[in-house]
C-alpha cells in the first residue's frame, strides 16, 4: 500500500483537479444529462444492438470484475479517510470537524488523493447503470438514477468548493460502497446465497 501511496502522492495535484472542476462546471451538466438520455434510450439501444439478446454470461462476468474494482477502490478510501474522519472527530469534536475546512487533508497527501478519487469516482460510478440495462434491465427505480446523477452533481461541486463536510460524506459513501460492492461482486459471480443478508 506504500508504493501506492508513494505513487499517487507524488502525481497527485488536488488543487489542479479543483480548479479543472472549477472551470468545467457546465461539463458537469452534460454528463449528467447524457447519463440521463442512456437512462431512458439504453434499453432501446441495448435492444437495438443485440437483437434482444445481449450476452448474459459475459455481461455477469465483467460486472463481477466491476464490481471488485469498485470495492477495492472503496476499501482503500476507508483505509485513508474513515481514520482522519474519526480523529477529526475525536480532537475537534462534531462542530469543527464538519464546519472548518483542512487544506492538508482535502488536496494533499494520502488522504488528499483519497478525497479527489472520491469525487471524481461519481462519474465511473455511472457505469453501474450500464450494467444494468446491458443485463436486461428495462427501466430504473427514480431513486437509483437520482441518486446517481445528484451525487456526481454534488461531488463536482464540493471537491471545487472545498466543502469541509466532504470527509464525512466520502467516510460514510467509501465504508458502504466496500460493503455494498462486495456484495454485488459476489452475488455477479454466483454466490449470492454465500452473501444473503
Amino acid at each position: 500500500m506504500q508504493a501506492l501511496d508513494d505513487y499517487l502522492v507524488a502525481h497527485w495535484d488536488g488543487h489542479a483537479v479543483q480548479q479543472w472542476l472549477a472551470n468545467n462546471v457546465d461539463m458537469c451538466v452534460y454528463i449528467a444529462a447524457a447519463y440521463l438520455a442512456f437512462v431512458f434510450k439504453g434499453p432501446v439501444l441495448v435492444d437495438l444492438i443485440f437483437r434482444g439478446s445481449p450476452p448474459t454470461k459475459l455481461i455477469k462476468k465483467c460486472w463481477a470484475v466491476w464490481n471488485v474494482a469498485l470495492a477495492v477502490f472503496s476499501m482503500y478510501g476507508v483505509y485513508h479517510i474513515v481514520p482522519t474522519f474519526v480523529g477529526n472527530l475525536q480532537k475537534y469534536g462534531m462542530r469543527e470537524t464538519l464546519c472548518t475546512f483542512r487544506e492538508d487533508e482535502f488536496y494533499t497527501g494520502p488522504i488528499g488523493v483519497a478525497m479527489g478519487l472520491f469525487s471524481l469516482s461519481k462519474l465511473p460510478e455511472f457505469g453501474d447503470t450500464f450494467f444494468l440495462i446491458l443485463g436486461g434491465k428495462r427501466s430504473l427505480p427514480f431513486l437509483s438514477w437520482f441518486h446517481h446523477v445528484t451525487i456526481f452533481l454534488y461531488a463536482w461541486m464540493a471537491y471545487q468548493q472545498a466543502s469541509s463536510i466532504w470527509i464525512v460524506l466520502a467516510s460514510i459513501n467509501y465504508f458502504v460502497h466496500s460493503v455494498m460492492y462486495t456484495y454485488f461482486a459476489f452475488a455477479e459471480a454466483g454466490f449470492k446465497n454465500l452473501v444473503k443478508p
